[in-house]
């Protein structure tokens, strides 16, 4: 697997000494993580659509979602072996991450999506009564845009932030988040963006001291009510 083109070895593994942890690492994904990542964002993030899909769709989309030359995977892992204690993935340029999801990812993904939705005939209803169009119109309009150059500004998204269980309030992801942001800001983002559920207050506390601000809310289609948060970093190139 490659990881983004843009942190490469420009992001050394970082040693961290955490209280009541020890010291950890702060490195890029490597293929030997995603089995484990993808575990632990299951138990997180049971709810999601995606993870309704089940562990084989789910390993396939994050294989690809590293391969994107936009895309960033870093984990925090203990220096004494016994291992991974949180994980970061984001994109530190949108344009190039979507012309990579929308062109080269989308043959295996869509194949992967469809094995998962014949296998759990449910969901399948689900998405072609309330998602089938809403896809279908996202793939679309995301496949357009990567057939023409930006002229805005580039961005990134921070999608998953997670730490193990028992491993919070430790530093592990104020140092993903400070590696993330240092990527970015060596990729001449021009700034990030995340959204996160309205009623994850502790996450918006724990962003909003470091600099995010809360820039609008939303409701997903299955009622959820969003926040997004941005953080500006100045960067201009496109």
């Amino acid at each position: 697997m490659a990881s983004s083109a843009k942190l490469p070895s420009r992001l050394p593994p970082t040693r961290i000494d955490a209280e009541g942890l020890g010291s950890f690492v702060v490195r890029l994904v490597e293929d030997r993580d995603v089995q484990f990542l993808v575990e632990i964002h299951l138990r997180q993030f049971p709810d999601g659509f995606y993870a309704k899909l089940g562990t084989a769709y789910k390993k396939r989309y994050f294989h690809e979602y590293f391969r994107s030359p936009g895309a960033v995977g870093l984990v925090a892992e203990q220096c004494d072996g016994s291992g991974v204690v949180g994980y970061l993935m984001g994109t530190v340029d949108n344009d190039a991450h979507e012309r990579f999801m929308y062109g080269s990812a989308a043959p295996a993904l869509t194949a992967a999506g469809a094995r998962a939705l014949v296998a759990r005939p449910a969901l399948w209803r689900d998405f072609l009564r309330r998602r089938a169009l809403w896809y279908a119109k996202r793939f679309v309009s995301g496949a357009a845009r990567t057939r023409r150059p930006s002229r805005e500004p580039r961005r990134g998204e921070l999608l998953y932030l997670c730490t193990t269980q028992g491993n919070r309030r430790r530093g592990i992801g104020a140092a993903l988040l400070r590696a993330y942001v240092e990527g970015a800001q060596r990729a001449r983002a021009a700034g990030l963006h995340l959204v996160s559920e309205r009623e994850n207050t502790a996450a918006h506390e724990f962003y909003a001291h470091r600099g995010w601000r809360v820039v609008s809310e939303s409701v997903t289609r299955d009622g959820r009510p969003l926040v997004s948060m941005a953080l500006s970093l100045g960067g201009t190139s496109t």
